[in-house]
């Protein structure tokens, strides 16, 4: 292995571990908690009241897709033909990140 495959290797690692750590403080904070259960009744009053803000679904402008309540067959098709073509273009960034790393050709970037 070459020593940048070592030290990513060694960073993921860290992470998961911390990752695990923070998962296992948190479930013995939690535990350890006690948790009122007396509300006062002008709490209860105001729950009650609180409203909750309606959902107004994905933003999405710029992305080829019309909107999410239509379910028309000329809607679906349009629908699948933007998915199909921010897929292609996913994968041309695809390729062009893999012939970058992989130390193929590369295209020098003008200042």
């Amino acid at each position: 292995m070459s020593n940048t495959a070592k030290t990513g290797l060694t960073i993921v690692i860290i992470i998961i571990l911390v990752v695990i750590g923070w998962i296992w403080y948190n479930n013995s904070k939690s535990n350890s908690l006690t948790v009122n259960t007396s509300t006062t009744t002008a709490q209860t009053q105001q729950l009650a009241t609180t409203t909750q803000p309606t959902s107004q679904g994905p933003d999405l402008s710029g992305t080829g897709l019309s909107v999410a309540s239509d379910v028309s067959n000329s809607s679906l098709q349009a629908d699948a033909a933007a998915v199909d073509a921010q897929m292609k273009g996913l994968t041309t960034d695809t390729s062009n990140i893999d012939a970058g790393l992989s130390g193929g050709t590369s295209i020098p970037v003008q200042q």
